[in-house]
């Protein structure tokens, strides 16, 4: 028993010093980021937005009422001043990085992976969470105030997984993680649209990690996902409401036909993937050209589903493999389909 709880204290411990870890290379990577001053749409949804003044008029009228709420809350502490609305950013980027961990942890735990990733469950989680807290791409969400909607809904988001893994482990009672798992869910899609995905993020993850299946993932968990379909209510009253949506994202943004936008997600889609494995160029704004020629659209579709078909054959057997490119493009799906929306492609 001595020997017991001493191993208990000493990976309490090592937890500890790990989470403190991901703070500081956190702090470290995004800390420039309270030089920033306001930018583009900066002015439109902050400084010029006197619905921020009051609290009931600045979270009507909105597909994003919580962010606004936040933004709300940053002016009547600092006025204009940018440093406390980098300063919440910032803090929103170190706190999902710490929720990324434990949802790396929980996931690589899962019986139907390999011996070997469950063994370096912890090892794995914390490299990979490492690369994520510091990596380039993170720099628009960070640094440019308005996209905190981008961060506040995947930090949201993440909350959502991992209460749903610890409700999977046994941590405590099941029904309570699983309904925090819910209200996170409902949370995730006050922030921004994107969230809409999440109960399908969640279904693959269940079907793939936790129950084996996805027969099994509803007929064990039904009232679970009949809760989750229920917060798709919250994002359609928010998106039929009038809202700030017309406003564009970038200088002179247009809005393509969902052909146009279709036929071009294609190469912007290989655009991200190249970004994610060497971020060499970074852009703000990309006034990303239409894809008008058939090579521009057939050729890096052709990749994509070669790619597809590749890890569908890997997958034969019980691999799991093809969990990540299902998570890749469900993710990706709202801002990258035939949906249009003002940017063709953003960071």
């Amino acid at each position: 028993m001595r020997i017991r709880t001493w191993w208990d204290r000493a990976s309490s411990e090592r937890q500890g010093w790990r989470a403190l870890l991901l703070v500081l290379v956190s702090l470290a990577a995004s800390a420039s980021g309270c030089r920033g001053v306001f930018l583009f749409d900066d002015y439109i949804m902050i400084v010029d937005n006197r619905l921020l003044r009051e609290l009931a008029t600045c979270m009507l009228h909105s597909t994003r009422p919580l962010v606004n709420l936040t933004l709300w809350a940053n002016y009547h502490l600092g006025g204009l001043n940018p440093f406390g609305y980098h300063l919440f950013n910032i803090l929103l980027h170190v706190i999902a990085t710490l929720v990324l961990w434990g949802v790396l942890r929980g996931a690589l735990r899962s019986r139907f992976l390999p011996d070997g990733c469950r063994l370096q469950a912890e090892a794995i989680a914390l490299w990979t969470t490492l690369l994520w807290t510091v990596h380039p791409l993170h720099t628009e969400t960070v640094t440019y105030i308005i996209q905190r909607a981008e961060g506040l809904a995947s930090l949201f988001m993440l909350l959502a997984v991992y209460t749903f893994f610890k409700a999977g482990e046994g941590a405590g009672p099941t029904p309570r993680w699983l309904g925090l798992s819910v209200i996170a869910c409902a949370l995730a899609m006050a922030s921004k649209p994107i969230a809409v995905v999440l109960p399908v993020v969640l279904l693959l993850l269940d079907s793939g990690l936790v129950s084996g299946g996805l027969r099994a993932a509803l007929r064990e968990r039904r009232g679970y996902y009949a809760l989750l379909g229920l917060t798709w209510v919250i994002l359609i009253g928010l998106v039929l409401s009038p809202n700030e949506s017309t406003t564009s994202a970038g200088p002179g943004a247009e809005i393509l036909a969902p052909f146009g936008y279709f036929r071009t997600q294609p190469e912007v889609v290989l655009h991200y993937a190249r970004l994610i494995l060497w971020p060499d160029v970074l852009c703000l704004d990309y006034a990303w050209p239409t894809a008008v020629s058939q090579a521009r659209f057939l050729l890096p579709l052709g990749l994509w589903l070669s790619l597809m078909l590749l890890i569908g054959l890997r997958s034969r057997g019980g691999s799991r493999l093809w969990l990540l490119p299902a998570l890749f493009f469900a993710l990706l799906a709202p801002t990258s389909s035939f949906i249009p929306v003002a940017d063709v492609a953003v960071e």
